[in-house]
């Protein structure tokens, strides 16, 4: 069978801070994403709109796999 990349896309609320990751585990100021599967995972700042005319600082995770990825949340 072929190795399939892709990207999984997690979009943090505005104000979810991620503290700390490695490629199993990522540390929030809101709780603990667990992950399996990832052979990367990289963190992008972004801006969104919550109201009109508005923007905040949130953060986009991209979590890079082949055939499967899992993912949990966990709350602290």
């Amino acid at each position: 069978s072929m190795d399939i990349e892709a990207i999984s896309y997690i979009h943090l609320s505005p104000e979810v801070q991620v503290l700390s990751s490695d490629n199993n585990r990522i540390k929030t100021n809101k709780g603990i994403i667990l992950v399996e599967g990832a052979y990367r995972i990289d963190i992008d700042n972004e801006k969104v709109s919550t109201r009109y005319n508005s923007f905040e600082s949130s953060q986009t995770l991209k979590l890079y796999f082949n055939k499967k990825l899992r993912y949990q949340i966990v709350k602290q």
